[in-house]
């Protein structure tokens, strides 16, 4: 949603397409629906928390960061505010709010949106790209591709942003799973931890201790 508006802004005539019946359903199970936007961190301490691969972030962020990003909300009429650990939330309206913005800001710039379009190929002609699906091709000079990973396909990753980039010859690496149900035989103690955050998570057989526990 932002680079769509943000290209139509500098002129471009935009089309959105979206595989589900309205965008943003990833952005409004963020933060159990409260939308965890940033952190006040600095910069440097900020990519640390992605380890190695955080130097990647760095050249993105140093452009358009914490600041930055609030700043830019603000023009949207969401105001934000900084919680415990530097966490930075909307004031009000939440993940809910944050998306309602963005998409009246969108339509306000003039981005056609065109929902139940799944793309599913991106191909080069001479005029620039192709993208098509079920039903649909549609010509473009240039493509912004935002489908998100493999995680959740109930809210459209379903990892088909993977084979487009291959098919355009991009090199992808292999994702694995990172966040990752626990099941137990216990299923009464599974139903009653149902939703309560843990920092810590040890499994004996591996070994591997993780981050302090919380209570």
């Amino acid at each position: 949603l932002m680079a769509a508006g943000e290209a139509a802004g500098a002129g471009a005539a935009v089309t959105l397409l979206e595989a589900g019946d309205r965008p943003g359903r990833k952005l409004l199970l963020t933060g159990k629906g409260r939308c965890n936007l940033s952190n006040t961190l600095p910069l440097e301490e900020f990519i640390k928390g992605f380890g190695p691969n955080g130097a990647f972030l760095r050249n993105g962020l140093h452009r358009f960061f914490t600041a930055e990003l609030r700043a830019f909300l603000a023009g949207l009429g969401v105001e934000t505010a900084i919680e415990r650990g530097g966490r930075v939330y909307p004031a009000h309206g939440g993940a809910a709010g944050v998306l309602d913005a963005l998409l009246a800001w969108t339509r306000g710039r003039g981005v056609r949106l065109l929902a139940r379009r799944r793309a599913t190929r991106v191909d080069r002609d001479p005029s620039g790209f192709a993208v098509s699906g079920e039903g649909f091709t549609l010509t473009a000079d240039r493509v912004v591709l935002a489908v998100g990973g493999a995680s959740y396909p109930q809210t459209g990753s379903r990892g088909d942003g993977y084979a487009i980039a291959a098919a355009l010859g991009h090199r992808i690496v292999t994702p694995r799973p990172a966040l990752v149900p626990v099941v137990c035989r216990e299923q009464q103690l599974c139903r009653g931890l149902a939703g309560l955050p843990s920092a810590r998570c040890t499994s004996r057989r591996s070994g591997f201790p993780g981050p302090r526990s919380s209570p």
